[in-house]
């Protein structure tokens, strides 16, 4: 059984390109990777690699408590033994080898005085998690006095899926470097994050009427904005034609936008709640935790879980805050691009007006694609930049060689079958069955062949970690044949599965794929099991 939690192949890539530039010099270090890439399991085993058994200790620096507890998560999986403490409000657990702490707690001078006593000669590796906030002044003063600016200090990398900010203001008064670099379309092509699909609605708002601020429209003006264009109802117009009852989370320009979506939703049958930052630490648990349990389909939110926010099952997006920032707009699809059984993409339902300075970021701009390439969902991005290339060449090791449409997407071969079976997921490799299964609070992802015990993969993880432990299995082992755009799940089913499923007991359908058998197959034996 694996214990520890491993690195996929671009992860190894990338903490051999921090660790190559740390042996030269360089220390101060900036890796660039989308939502879901798996930086925070990067720099877990960064740390490991930099501080175990050795006496000197890392300090991972953050600005939610979110991102401080899956710090602390992942650490402990990739490192199981590691002493670990935090310094955040009236925690101050400064004698720790691996100590997270919050910036906010940082930013008063007494807390940041004790943490450099503290650790005075010891502190190898800084971490800074969401790096495009390092270059604040209050984050710049505590990095600088921690010896994080200078030459000779510890290696210091920040990790970040947006280096470019709303303000223009660039990272390079922290960072000397960008040591590795991953977007969005590479984790799209590669299977590691979910396609997107995209409607935009187009609204009678006047967005050059709407004042700036920190290089962006003005939020409290823009949601009277909205509210005025009557974006509440088209926005659950919108969702209610393409949204699929998929599970949705909405970002709000404005408290008093979130709450008329909301209530819109409700108006119209939808479970939903909202959420912003004067929320009570108690009523937004709850409501994340109904979210997340299904209890509510439609979560909005107001300036809230932009950051930091993890659930794998959302699998639509709704912006009801046009934006200008890059960056933000990244932020908020990257909440709906985490991978999850059988989720086959993220749809980002766009809501937008017109604008003759500055246009609003959009699905279609971030990619490079014309603004109608992506209208109505009738094409994903995958499918939309595959489509553009079309034929030609690509400059590969310091040449040009040529390549045709879906030559270097691994997309459809990378997107697994996974079925849902009562309380598990369940994925067909020929052998045997790929199994999600609970395990106490976690998961655990086992190999369970037909004939013999079980394999146990991985255990005691979040399902999404399970997934992927999984997924590489399948990826090295049974690729072809557990691909959801597999050729042969197209074919008619086979007699040996018609029979099968009557002996099952379930009712054989003239025109039955192999593909659709295959499923209904999975789906009992993984019950069973």
């Amino acid at each position: 059984m694996q214990r520890v939690l491993s690195l996929r192949p671009y992860q190894k890539e990338a903490l051999a390109s921090v660790l190559k530039h740390d042996r030269e010099g360089i220390r101060r270090q900036l890796g660039v990777a989308p939502v879901a890439w798996g930086k925070t399991v990067l720099f877990a085993h960064l740390i490991r690699a930099k501080t175990a058994g050795s006496g000197y200790r890392a300090l991972v620096l953050a600005h939610r408590d979110e991102l401080i507890s899956q710090a602390g998560e992942k650490i402990c999986q990739v490192w199981p033994e590691a002493d670990i403490g935090v310094v955040k409000a009236e925690r101050n657990e400064l004698d720790a080898q691996v100590i997270l702490a919050s910036v906010q707690t940082l930013a008063r001078p007494g807390r940041l005085e004790e943490l450099v006593r503290a650790a005075a000669g010891e502190l190898r590796v800084v971490v800074s998690d969401e790096a495009h906030h390092s270059v604040s002044r209050t984050w710049k003063q505590i990095l600088d006095r921690l010896g994080a600016l200078s030459r000779g200090g510890p290696l210091h990398l920040g990790v970040t899926a947006t280096p470019d900010r709303a303000d223009k203001v660039g990272l390079g008064a922290v960072f000397e470097k960008i040591v590795f670099e991953y977007d969005m379309l590479w984790g799209i092509r590669e299977g590691y994050l979910s396609d997107l699909r995209t409607v935009r609605v187009s609204l009678a708002l006047d967005l050059d009427s709407v004042g700036e601020e920190d290089g962006d429209w003005e939020e409290a003006a823009l949601g009277e904005a909205l509210l005025s264009a009557r974006a509440p109802e088209h926005a659950v117009r919108a969702w209610l034609e393409h949204g699929e009852g998929r599970k949705t989370l909405c970002f709000a320009a404005s408290v008093a936008l979130a709450r008329r979506i909301a209530e819109e939703f409700q108006a119209r049958g939808v479970p939903s709640g909202w959420l912003s930052g004067a929320t009570p630490d108690g009523e937004r648990k709850e409501l994340l935790h109904r979210f997340r349990c299904g209890d509510l389909l439609v979560l909005v939110n107001c300036g809230v879980l932009t950051e930091g926010y993890d659930e794998p099952s959302i699998a639509c997006v709704l912006l009801a805050r046009p934006t200008r920032s890059r960056a933000l707009f990244v932020q908020m699809i990257g909440r709906g691009t985490r991978r999850y059984p059988g989720k086959r993409d993220c749809l980002v339902i766009d809501l937008s007006g017109a604008s003759e300075v500055h246009s609003p970021v959009s699905v279609a701009s971030l990619f490079g694609l014309p603004p109608d390439e992506l209208e109505e969902g009738r094409k994903s991005v995958a499918e939309a930049v595959e489509e553009k290339e079309g034929f030609g060449q690509e400059l590969v090791g310091g040449r040009l060689v040529s390549r045709e449409i879906g030559a270097w997407s691994r997309l459809r071969e990378a997107l697994f079958s996974w079925v849902a079976a009562g309380d598990k997921f369940a994925l067909s490799v020929g052998e045997g069955l790929l199994v999600l299964e609970r395990e106490g609070s976690g998961w655990r992802a086992a190999l369970k062949p037909r004939a013999g015990d079980p394999a146990v993969l991985i255990s005691g993880v979040s399902l999404e970690l399970a997934q992927g432990v999984a997924e590489d299995w399948a990826r090295r082992n049974a690729r072809w044949l557990a691909g959801k755009d597999a050729r042969w799940r197209k074919n008619p089913a086979s007699e040996r599965q018609a029979e099968l499923l009557r002996r099952l007991g379930i009712p054989f359908r003239p025109g039955m794929t192999a593909g659709e058998a295959s499923d209904l197959i999975t789906a009992v034996l993984a019950a069973k099991r």
